[in-house]
């Protein structure tokens, strides 16, 4: 279904959530996307986004989805985590589980997509993939350096990481790496990209801050994206102050608006 939350963006009818008003009283409490949105959501709506439309849970500002924090819900996710005890990491860990992660087509059988899950995804081909993916990050840790942007969150990164693909195959004909991307709910991901973010993490080769950015100050990489796509990338960057404005931008490429929800974006045919 499509919503709007200060830009209109779909999700699944039965995603799950964090009802974050009701979840204050000292317990998770899940709804889906589609329920209605409460008279509480409806007043929050209006006094955070000057917005007192929208009829559903997901359209609410105090409804917590799955890799959809920006400023305003990561700060909603901090105070619930210290409401209920838990740590920030814990609540990203449960809101993942609740996630309808886009599927890669399974390289070694006919049965069926494969989950971007690292745990039931033990392949040589997976990790054939998952090398992708890092390989995908170092350049857009990289890139993300030269556009003088060394503390980013997740959004800025995944957006990043599109683009370096896209503009390698404007530049060469052909993609950096061989690594899908699927349109979610604020646009291309690729669920592998994060599993190799937090590696990098774990590993100390970038830092998580409190606020739930990456500082990649630090970080130092031999990664061989070329020259020309790294300035070009950086220029895009250099446009966009927020992850939310380039976010917007990527959503509006032509490729992926014409990409069904879930589905593989063929972002060649826009390039």
């Amino acid at each position: 279904m499509r919503i709007y939350r200060l830009v209109e963006v779909e999700v699944p009818d039965d995603l799950e959530g964090i009802c974050w008003n009701e979840s204050m009283s000292g317990k998770i409490v899940w709804k889906r996307a589609d329920s209605k949105m409460c008279s509480v959501g409806i007043i929050r709506r209006g006094r955070s986004w000057g917005d007192y439309d929208g009829k559903y849970c997901a359209e609410c500002p105090y409804f917590l989805m799955p890799n959809c924090l920006y400023d305003h819900e990561r700060n909603l996710l901090k105070r619930l985590a210290k409401e209920l005890g838990m740590s920030v990491n814990d609540l990203l860990e449960l809101l993942a589980s609740k996630t309808h992660a886009p599927r890669l087509r399974s390289p070694v059988s006919g049965d069926g997509p494969a989950e971007h899950n690292e745990r039931a995804t033990c392949s040589p081909e997976f990790f054939t993939i998952l090398s992708s993916a890092r390989k995908l990050l170092e350049a857009t840790l990289q890139v993300l350096k030269l556009a003088n942007k060394p503390v980013v969150d997740k959004l800025m990164i995944m957006k990043t990481a599109y683009l370096i693909q896209r503009e390698h195959f404007k530049a060469y004909g052909k993609h950096f790496v061989d690594l899908p991307f699927f349109k979610y709910v604020y646009g291309p991901y690729n669920q592998l990209v994060l599993v190799a973010l937090d590696e990098f993490a774990q590993q100390g080769l970038i830092e998580q801050t409190d606020d739930l950015e990456f500082n990649s100050a630090t970080f130092s990489s031999k990664c061989s994206l070329p020259s020309e796509v790294s300035r070009s990338v950086a220029a895009l960057l250099n446009k966009f102050k927020y992850s939310f404005d380039l976010t917007d931008y990527v959503r509006k490429l032509p490729e992926v608006m014409k990409t069904r929800f879930g589905e593989e974006i063929k972002f060649e045919e826009g390039a």
